[in-house]
């Protein structure tokens, strides 16, 4: 197990534990929109809202700032996807149409839950490193130009 305090305790593989952590991370997302500071949430309110334990959050993450790590990578990822996906069903379609698409629906994503998304950006460089933060953004770059492609 990896006690560093930038990557997470256990990677989770099952189910069960994939939903622990999407609770953990909704719960988090949650409890930012309430206070609409970083700095004011507990590791306790996050728990009793996803309804884990303190020592299940502990099993995943070492601390706050690495679940909201992982919340925004997560939703980064599922924009991501979402964009790929967008290039899948319209893969016959013009290059106008294609981006057209891709633009709509980076838009429907943001529009989804706009509020949620605002406090994830507003956090995103507090709680995220370089390195991921590059990543994310390589990943955007480079769905763009597979979609040109």
């Amino acid at each position: 197990m990896n006690f560093d305090k930038k990557s997470p305790r256990r990677t989770p593989s099952q189910q069960r534990s994939l939903m622990t952590v999407q609770a953990l991370e909704q719960a988090f997302v949650r409890v930012l929109m309430r206070h609409g500071d970083f700095q004011k949430i507990r590791v306790r309110e996050v728990v009793e809202l996803a309804g884990v334990g303190i020592g299940t959050f502990y099993d995943y993450f070492p601390n706050l700032q690495m679940l909201a790590a992982s919340a925004t990578r997560t939703r980064r990822d599922m924009l991501i996807s979402s964009l790929r996906q967008t290039m899948v069903r319209h893969a016959d379609s013009s290059l106008c149409t294609l981006i057209d698409a891709m633009l709509d629906e980076c838009v429907q994503t943001a529009l989804q839950q706009p509020k949620e998304w605002a406090a994830l950006l507003v956090i995103e460089r507090q709680v995220d490193d370089l390195q991921g933060f590059q990543v994310f953004h390589l990943g955007i770059q480079q769905t763009w130009a597979d979609a040109f492609r």
